[in-house]
């Protein structure tokens, strides 16, 4: 018998032996391996006080001890923005699953255009992934300070 033979006899076989090779593998490095050590410091992030969509200041110091996810944005990007704050969606619903978010991590979404991105232009951006408005701070600055602010991370 010869490999093209055996195989073709065992596909059904091989394909599930694979699919479940393919499964331990992705459940080993999921929940078994977890990092050993924090993740480093890279730098400080640098202070800033904006207003967010419910007009309340919300300012780096009023986040302290929680890790923080900061993110540059505008509601109206055609193409890299939307897939990313849905991806930020699954991060913050991760948090939530492991009663984290807004305890130990807050995610803080910073617009690029404050001129059209309207409190109401944002709140209907965010309501896409359903954001968790107490934990996901979306926030407005003066185009300056903002662009000033980004160039500081």
């Amino acid at each position: 018998m010869n490999v093209v033979s055996f195989a073709r006899k065992h596909s059904f076989k091989i394909a599930v032996l694979a699919l479940c090779l393919v499964m331990g593998i992705y459940l080993f490095f999921t929940y078994v391996m977890e990092p050993k050590q924090p993740l480093p410091k890279l730098g400080a992030a640098p202070a800033f006080e904006m207003t967010d969509i419910d007009g309340k200041q919300v300012s780096l110091a009023s986040t302290n001890g929680k890790a923080r996810i900061v993110y540059f944005y505008f509601a109206n990007c055609p193409d890299v923005c939307p897939p990313t704050t849905f991806l930020l969606s699954q991060v913050q619903d991760q948090l939530k699953e492991e009663g984290k978010l807004g305890k130990k991590a807050e995610l803080i979404s910073i617009t690029f255009d404050p001129e059209r991105d309207t409190n109401e232009v944002i709140r209907k951006f965010a309501n896409k992934v359903e954001a968790s408005f107490d934990s996901w701070h979306f926030l407005r600055g003066e185009e300056a300070a903002t662009a000033e602010l980004a160039r500081g991370f």
